[in-house]
């Protein structure tokens, strides 16, 4: 127990004060609405649903579990293309062996105006829901230890709050481009925790979340002659002394189109990748694109100074995304920039 509470305090340490920074993910690209609330109905279609589990530093005692649910609809389609996309996300995080968890719920809306051709700017705004949690039954204290014998009866003198609940607010805008009818960009800037919520466990005014603010800019650039396509994509983060910068590209490649008229065919792709998260991690990936159902996973592989506890092994990231009406069917707009 000794060792794990050792390695756990370590984990926190490197991540950064406990309270100031979030949790993220590999494949920022599949969890939009985490990044970006403007992200609500930015993509080619009527419905998508995302689910993304991320399980970190299993090579010591205590992992880091990480899980993403999100849906989006888009409604009230104009001709001209300007729409209202709302969407939900649900996070789940389980930090040590049980020891911190966190249930976060948020809605997400946003407006989509094409004000240009081919160009679409998006405004959003996101309210969510968090509630942590403290998990003692896996700890052991001092005053436990009486007459050289530990016994669990035995108060351990702490006095402090299981759960703590709190309100969020974010907002986003970003800015999405087919440039030359062929080249996709999407560039945006969002803050969240915007109204500093409290999240302290002992009731400290001090102690609170403090505002992140994301910049992220991708973009999809089909080769001359080809069925393969690059995804270069950055992504840099903000959050109290935490900084987060991430960099990299996918190389798409599809291997058949989809049946436009009975349907029976369906259009499939694959990528891989290799992002670089700056002093914390090399990223690599693949994935299958098969009608409107896209998997993807990802694995981290520790370059800070935490490798050599991890031994290098960072972790998993899985992702399963579904998108109606199948993409291979939707002509390329400016609004397909993300997966």
């Amino acid at each position: 127990m000794k060792n794990s509470l050792l390695y756990l305090l370590a984990g926190i340490l490197i991540a950064g004060t406990l309270p100031a920074q979030d949790l993220h993910f590999s494949m920022y690209q599949n969890t939009p609405l985490y990044y970006n609330p403007s992200s609500a109905g930015a993509f080619p279609g009527e419905h998508r649903a995302t689910i993304n589990h991320k399980n970190q530093w299993k090579a010591i005692d205590v992992n880091y579990q990480h899980n993403y649910l999100s849906y989006e609809k888009n409604l009230f389609m104009k001709q001209n293309g300007n729409h209202l996309g709302v969407g939900v996300m649900v996070l789940n995080d389980r930090s040590g062996t049980g020891l911190l968890n966190q249930n976060y719920a948020a809605l997400s809306t946003a407006y989509h105006i094409n004000v240009a051709e081919n160009n679409f700017l998006s405004a959003g705004i996101q309210v969510g829901f968090g509630q942590r949690s403290l998990n003692y039954s896996n700890l052991s204290w001092d005053n436990q230890f009486s007459d050289n014998f530990f016994n669990t009866a035995l108060p351990s003198g702490e006095n402090v709050n299981t759960t703590k609940s709190f309100a969020d607010v974010g907002a986003g805008v970003q800015w999405n481009a087919l440039l030359a009818e062929k080249y996709n960009v999407n560039v945006g800037i969002a803050g969240f925790h915007l109204n500093s919520p409290g999240v302290s466990f002992m009731n400290d005014a001090r102690e609170k979340l403090l505002p992140k603010y994301v910049f992220h800019s991708q973009a999809l650039i089909p080769l001359p002659l080809s069925n393969t396509s690059i995804k270069p994509s950055i992504m840099y983060s903000m959050q109290g002394g935490h900084k987060e910068f991430i960099a990299g590209t996918f190389i798409r490649y599809e291997l058949r189109e989809a049946s436009k008229y009975t349907g029976f065919i369906k259009g499939t792709a694959v990528y891989i990748g290799t992002h670089y998260r700056y002093k914390d991690a090399l990223v690599f990936s693949a994935g299958v694109e098969m009608g409107p159902f896209q998997f993807g996973v990802s694995y981290d592989v520790n370059t800070s100074g935490f490798k050599n506890a991890t031994k290098g092994r960072g972790g998993f990231e899985f992702n399963l995304k579904f998108t109606n009406p199948n993409p291979f069917l939707k002509p390329k707009t400016n609004l397909s920039a993300f997966f």
